[in-house]
């Protein structure tokens, strides 16, 4: 993945997707995803949850519909 396309995907994690998720699920608190990068290897999304709990999703090479899909799962799964 080229430096534009990983900063395009952070900025969409960051902005677009974690209003998304704070207006779909509001009664996840701290639910918001941030991305991360995990020595340059792997990008996660790493997402708080209600409880204390948090969850890391993979999301390395995925295009911004496919981490929408599995940044989304994993919020179904809590709510």
């Amino acid at each position: 993945m080229s430096e534009q396309m990983y900063e395009r995907k952070k900025d969409f994690v960051n902005h677009a997707l974690s209003r998304c998720v704070a207006a779909m699920y509001p009664n996840v608190p701290g639910g918001l995803p941030h991305p991360d990068t995990d020595e340059g290897l792997r990008e996660t999304a790493m997402i708080y949850l209600a409880g204390g709990y948090s969850r890391r999703v993979d999301v390395t090479g995925m295009d911004l519909p496919a981490t929408l899909d599995a940044v989304l799962a994993v919020f179904r799964e809590a709510a």
